[in-house]
């Protein structure tokens, strides 16, 4: 596929980073583009094997880096952990199609 030459490509760009991540340095914000920041995760999680959390601030964001991921790393195994249903300020308890997604999440590797 033509993803994976582009990838390959970001990977010879990105040697510093992979080296300062294998060594366990503590890395501050890299200051990268949001159109960027995908398909440098593809192309880390490709070198590195390893799990990689994503962080988002909205759910439909979530989604849609999810989806997109599943273009540039059609191999990567996602897992989605969902932000409880009812709103902070609510005194309600969670769903639980909420809290059984969240406990399938947790123990996954």
């Amino acid at each position: 596929m033509q993803l994976d030459l582009l990838i390959n490509e970001i990977l010879d760009c990105c040697g510093d980073l992979i080296t300062s991540i294998r060594s366990g340095e503590s890395l501050s914000n890299l200051g990268l583009r949001r159109a960027a920041r995908l398909p440098i995760l593809a192309a880390l999680h490709k070198n590195l094997q390893d799990p990689i959390l994503l962080l988002t601030d909205r759910t439909d964001r979530a989604l849609t880096l999810a989806d997109e991921l599943t273009l540039w790393a059609p191999d990567a195994v996602q897992q989605f952990f969902p932000e409880p249903t009812p709103l902070f300020y609510e005194d309600a308890p969670w769903g639980e199609r909420t809290r059984r997604d969240r406990l399938q999440v947790l123990p996954a590797e």
